[in-house]
């Protein structure tokens, strides 16, 4: 209180004899030097006094602001020479015979002062040796323990009062002069006014521990955004329209802290800089959420949240830490990007839904995802992007189960499919070692979604064509391969408990009974209720073959125009059944069999898991422990279970490799060997879901759909379920004529077209007759 009301004073009663006497020394000064160096005469003195005046108008603010603070210090150390030496006397003891007063004194009687009294001036004693034991036994923390601080803890409410906002507004205005005059002109700010400024921000105390830089930098988020929303917010003058900086002074402030941030991870004495730039993120998390909490509650009165200084806050640090040279860190640029990722982290979607637009432009932004996938190690940057991506999934998907049609879900949608493309053409590594946990997040609805991901695979992996006459894809050298898996699959099943059990019966085969009890373990712990005559499970086993397959149909008229608004289908928008633990459980089953069958083929094939007989690769997956466990699931499962099933196995049809091989024959193993008809279609509706629907297809689903279609062993056309309704028979003919066409037969049939005239219409006609011939999915997914 008494530096802010000297400062006021000093500022007041100071201000205009400061300017009167700079403008009267530099006349004198400049009328000097024009009289010793200039034997011509001298310029006007109307120029004179112009000079004078801007000269004055650039340094007053900063004459002022040093007087002040002068000011301020010298009263602060007066008021508090004055108290001690009131406190020493009251400390001190009274004189013999001086406790007792005379009579009439003061207009009273004779009185001591009371012992109560005197304990309220012993107790700011007591407290202030207190202070200095705890600073003698704790020592000050250094800059290199700051982040000890999580941004996942409970979040708490930052309590300052009036007198540190009061010091961290006038550092700020200290600091946006140094910024403007810099952007005036750069020869104006030197480095002595940087350092005597860094010197000034360590001589306050905000770098002495965690709690006092977290307490700068929430004060002062506060402060610029508020700034930022006032200037938002106000009607902008006819005058002001034409103005290029009229959008950029908005956030000013902004900009500034940013910098600012910058700055003191750049030129502080400090070991652990990264630790420093998440202590200072983490403050600017806790102020967005408390802004988003406060402003969310008062949403009905008119008061919005406002995404765009926060948003550009992060933005502006980005850019900054861009063009801050790594190599003075003395660690991968990476490091500086994983504090940012925490804190995207924390404000994900979910927690702060009225961010979620700038949220997503940052996690996509061009100097964050790019840098983070590409830098080292990139294991490390890998798994961080996946948290942010799965933070993006798993605030979709309660909104893509409900098919809500929301007009801001959509546009977050279409942005998310946008960044999954990028993330195909441009990183398909990362797709492709991450399918399995990204699978796990997206619904079943989201069919378009989910082949994109899964259509990723390696660059240095070439996909032969799937329509090659006699394409034996067991005799592939990538189908000898095994997919690299960038995340924990056995995970859900020890959550469970049922990882052990599992490898033991796949190791021995025993107990006979496992199969079964497993199916019943899945469905009394993760199914709420049995299947009744009202549930959509019981409704799909009464029902006829249509119902089933004509899920298809609509899928295919449903996804033309959104995922986000298919007709409700089975198995999509039930929560009992865990689609997590299900995936994991078909994966590892398969795993264990094919290193189980490397190990045989070491032996007598050199490594190849398939043999090129076709019979003797179906026998591959035909008497086994796994196929035991597939076939239970298929046999004591419901509708919704088995649906839930085929789609973990449709999941791990990819690119060539042997995965892809193994499920492919599993696919193909539980059509031929169904024993109801119930089955077959759940296996053909799981199949042409995922082809009916825009590129890219992945191709391992290409390769099994057409073996399905082409081997006359399946009997797929003589099957009742083809020609349920006209629809059905009209796209399984349509699909029939693709993959049994050669393309030797397109080719002549364009060609014939092109020969028939020479006109372009012709021409565009015969391009697409040959267009229409060729399967969707051969297309090279890098071309996007």
């Amino acid at each position: 209180m008494v530096s802010r009301l000297t400062a006021s004073l000093a500022h007041v009663s100071t201000r205009e004899h400061l300017r009167v006497r700079i403008s009267q020394n530099l006349l004198t000064k400049f009328e000097e030097a024009f009289r010793t160096f200039s034997a011509h005469a001298l310029p006007p003195r109307g120029v004179i006094l112009q000079a004078c005046e801007a000269v004055c108008a650039d340094n007053l603010e900063l004459g002022s602001r040093l007087v002040e603070n002068i000011a301020a210090e010298r009263a602060v150390h007066e008021v508090d020479a004055m108290l001690s030496g009131f406190y020493n006397d009251m400390q001190s003891p009274p004189p013999r015979g001086s406790s007792e007063r005379k009579d009439g004194q003061h207009g009273g009687s004779s009185s001591t002062v009371a012992p109560a009294m005197m304990r309220v001036y012993a107790s700011f004693g007591q407290r202030d040796d207190e202070t200095k034991r705890q600073k003698r036994s704790n020592p000050m923390q250094s800059p290199s323990n700051i982040a000890a601080s999580p941004f996942h803890r409970k979040e708490h409410k930052l309590r300052h009062n009036q007198g540190l906002k009061y010091r961290v507004h006038r550092l700020l205005d200290d600091w946006l002069s140094i910024c403007l005059l810099e952007a005036k002109s750069s020869t104006i700010v030197t480095e002595e006014m940087y350092r005597q400024f860094l010197h000034r921000f360590k001589d306050e105390g905000w770098v002495e521990n965690a709690q006092s830089a977290q307490t700068f930098f929430f004060i002062a988020t506060e402060l610029c955004v508020e700034s930022s929303c006032r200037s938002i917010d106000r009607k902008v003058g006819a005058h002001d329209e034409g103005k290029e900086n009229s959008a950029g002074s908005k956030y000013t402030a902004v900009d500034a802290l940013a910098r600012l941030m910058v700055f003191l991870v750049k030129f502080l004495d400090c070991d652990d800089r990264v630790g420093l730039l998440a202590t200072f993120l983490q403050s600017v998390v806790h102020q967005l959420l408390q802004d988003h909490d406060s402003k969310s509650k008062q949403q009905g009165s008119g008061v919005a949240y406002n995404q765009k200084p926060h948003l550009r806050l992060f933005v502006n640090v980005l850019h900054d830490l861009d063009a801050f040279n790594t190599a003075q860190l003395n660690s991968p640029s990476i490091d500086l990007l994983v504090p940012l990722a925490e804190a995207f982290h924390a404000v994900r979607p979910e927690r702060a839904p009225a961010f979620a637009f700038a949220w997503m432009e940052l996690v996509s932004h061009r100097l964050f995802m790019p840098k983070l996938l590409l830098g080292k190690p990139s294991r490390r940057g890998s798994s961080t992007f996946e948290l942010l991506l799965l933070d993006l999934l798993a605030f979709l998907r309660p909104y893509l189960i409900n098919q809500e049609k929301q007009h801001p879900i959509g546009v977050l949608y279409m942005g998310t499919l946008r960044l999954l493309l990028v993330l195909l053409h441009d990183f398909p590594e990362f797709l492709s070692q991450h399918h399995f946990s990204l699978c796990n997040t997206i619904p079943l609805t989201c069919v378009q979604m989910r082949n994109i991901i899964l259509s990723a695979f390696p660059r240095m992996i070439s996909l032969p064509d799937p329509l090659t006459p006699h394409l034996r894809v067991e005799n592939l050298p990538d189908m000898r391969r095994p997919p690299h898996i960038a995340c924990d699959m056995k995970e859900p099943l020890l959550r469970r408990g049922l990882l052990k059990p599992l490898k033991s019966y796949l190791g021995t085969r025993w107990p006979i009974s496992f199969p079964k009890k497993l199916c019943e373990q899945i469905r009394g712990k993760l199914q709420p209720s049995s299947a009744s005559s009202s549930s959509p499970s019981a409704a799909l086993e009464d029902s006829k073959s249509t119902r089933i397959v004509g899920g298809v149909k609509r899928r295919a008229a449903s996804t033309a125009v959104g995922e986000g608004r298919k007709e409700r289908s089975v198995g999509v928008n039930s929560d009992g059944y865990d689609m997590a633990l299900i995936n994991s459980l078909v994966l590892c089953t398969g795993m264990h069999h094919i290193a189980r069958m490397a190990l045989e083929a070491d032996d007598k094939s050199g490594g190849v898991i398939g043999p090129g007989d076709s019979s003797t690769s179906h026998a591959l997956v035909r008497d086994n422990a796994s196929m035991d466990v597939y076939e239970a699931l298929m046999a004591n499962l419901d509708a919704e279970g088995r649906h839930y099933v085929l789609n973990a196995i449709a999941n791990q049809l990819r690119f060539p490799n042997n995965h892809t091989q193994y499920f492919s024959r599993v696919m193909l193993s539980l059509f031929a060997n169904a024993k109801g008809v119930f089955v077959k279609e759940q296996v053909t509706r799981v199949l042409l879901e995922r082809l009916i629907v825009h590129k890219p297809h992945p191709w391992g689903i290409l390769v099994t759909a057409i073996e399905l279609i082409r081997n006359p062993k399946y009997e797929f056309a003589q099957q009742p379920f083809t020609t349920c309704a006209p629809e059905i028979v009209e796209l399984l003919d349509s699909l029939t004529r693709s993959c049994m066409m050669r393309p030797n037969a397109a080719v002549t049939e364009a060609r014939a077209t092109l020969s028939a005239g020479n006109n372009d219409d012709h021409r565009n006609d015969a391009v697409k007759v040959h267009n229409a011939q060729v399967v969707p999915g051969r297309n090279n997914t890098r071309q996007l």
